[in-house]
């Protein structure tokens, strides 16, 4: 648990420590790489709520892919959203759906469940809500999404 939490605290650092010159020399994305392509096959997204001991009921939504299946098992990945955002943010400004279901159709990632969830348990704009939800995902948000997806 402490080597979890410690990664995510260097993450954060990390990220906010690049300076804004190095992003600059980051290549740039494929033009039109968050547009679903032309016949591609469309995965879903799911607003869900799930159960939290302390904080009542909470949001997040959910990506399956195309074809998704309950007999079949996928690999998950929990994407959080930064300050300001909630869970519609990846799903509709990150237009993540739309680069998934391009990734997967030329194998370019794994069919996946990805979860986006409400990452703070106070305001959107309040950084110290993003502490409160490590507990959330682990013991609360993951087991919730492990038994039903």
């Amino acid at each position: 648990m402490r080597v979890l939490k410690w990664s995510i605290l260097v993450s954060s650092a990390l990220i906010a420590a690049i300076p804004v010159e190095a992003w600059a020399q980051l290549p740039k994305p494929p033009q039109g790489f968050d547009q679903r392509a032309s016949g591609v096959a469309t995965g879903k997204v799911t607003s869900i709520t799930y159960p939290t001991s302390d904080y009542g009921e909470q949001k997040a939504q959910v990506y399956t892919p195309p074809g998704y299946s309950t007999a079949t098992k996928y690999p998950t990945l929990y994407l959080l959203h930064g300050l300001n955002g909630t869970e519609t943010l990846w799903a509709s400004a990150g237009a993540a759906p739309a680069i998934l279901d391009n990734l997967i159709a030329k194998n370019e990632a794994k069919p996946m469940v990805v979860v986006m969830p409400n990452g703070s348990m106070t305001e959107p704009s309040d950084f110290n809500g993003f502490g409160l939800f490590e507990p959330v995902l682990l013991e609360e948000l993951i087991p919730h999404i492990e038994s039903n997806y």
